[in-house]
């Protein structure tokens, strides 16, 4: 992939530029369907023609080979001869299950939720307001828990892209000091099982709609968590459940605009303990440097709701709104930052 971006840098004019730019497009959903399909399933550590492959997963074999000649031109798998097709180290991250799997992820880039809300982006920008529940009729959330197929998907899609791009989230959190942790609009409960086995002597709940906390109790009883964790099926604008030392708000603010974002934490600032903290893990637009992955998911959190990835300030200011003051961040990537907030 890299070697595309380079090519788009290397054209000579501005206009070859954008027009490299604009066609980049059509990767998105040929990565999507490609993970969609299986097609990385069912190639292993030999290449394998495109035409077998195509069989194997039911699809029409010149088609797919189309696919992967387009997909192997941009670094995704490897054409080591015509027609056939060996793994790419980007390819090998399409394959299911695994540490570094973005399948399921991928596939969700092509659901109909998300592509409705990026391309109805001109309503956003001049109203200020998501285009989704427009397209829809009912919010996202509305739309997905009616479909339980999509919601499976986002819940694992969420839960790969924080096993992949957050490993060192789990590392920098220091939570000894916690005995009982919340984690508000906590999925399907991967990232608090994944504390609570980091700290065996605290206990913790997932909060979250009723739609999403059936499989969190399964995960949660497939961990062998259940007698330190429990599930509460609760709407987080309405209250979260009280007496906790941490209320946890992983990837949930950038999901809402500022007023509900400081009503979440309002609720969260009245349930905890004296001394507790509120732990807000969520991209944060830099100052400088590179801006562009946290302004791209920006952009798209304005076509789902309105809702936005914020500056340190912003962030500052919402916690403000709410009673709370940050009192530290810490940056376990690039991409993430984990800001304390206690009750100013």
């Amino acid at each position: 992939m890299s070697s595309v971006l380079a090519d788009v840098l290397r054209t000579p004019s501005p206009v070859e530029q954008m027009v490299w730019i604009l066609r980049l497009r059509i990767l998105i959903p040929a990565i999507s369907v490609a993970a969609r399909l299986g097609v990385a399933d069912q190639i292993g550590e030999e290449p394998r023609d495109a035409e077998d492959i195509a069989h194997a997963i039911s699809a029409h074999p010149q088609s797919l080979h189309r696919l992967l000649r387009c997909l192997a031109s941009a670094g995704v798998f490897e054409q080591v001869t015509p027609g056939r097709f060996a793994h790419s180290a980007l390819s090998r991250t399409l394959a299911s299950g695994g540490s570094g799997s973005l399948r399921e992820f991928a596939m969700m880039y092509t659901s109909e939720w998300l592509v409705r809300a990026l391309d109805g982006l001109e309503y956003s920008l001049r109203t200020g307001e998501g285009c989704l529940s427009r397209a829809l009729g009912k919010t996202g959330y509305e739309w997905i828990a009616e479909r339980p197929e999509e919601a499976a998907l986002v819940n694992r899609a969420m839960a790969e892209y924080s096993q992949t791009m957050e490993t060192g989230v789990i590392d920098t959190l220091d939570l000894s000091w916690a005995k009982r942790i919340v984690d508000v609009g906590g999925g399907d409960g991967t990232f608090l099982a994944r504390i609570l086995g980091k700290y065996p002597t605290a206990s913790g709940v997932v909060a979250e709609l009723a739609h999403v906390a059936d499989g969190a109790r399964q995960l949660i009883a497939a961990r062998g968590l259940t007698e330190r964790c429990e599930v509460a099926a609760i709407d987080m604008f309405a209250g979260v459940p009280g007496g906790a030392d941490a209320y946890v708000l992983k990837r949930v603010l950038h999901n809402w605009n500022a007023e509900k974002s400081v009503t979440i934490l309002r609720h969260c600032r009245a349930a905890l303990r004296p001394g507790g903290r509120i732990l807000i893990i969520d991209s944060m637009i830099p100052g400088s440097g590179r801006a562009l992955f946290s302004s791209l998911g920006d952009l798209q959190g304005l076509g789902l709701g309105g809702a936005s990835e914020r500056t340190e300030e912003e962030f500052r200011e919402i916690c403000s709104a709410a009673s709370l003051m940050v009192s530290r961040i810490d940056y376990p990537s690039e991409f993430t930052a984990i800001m304390h907030a206690k009750a100013a």
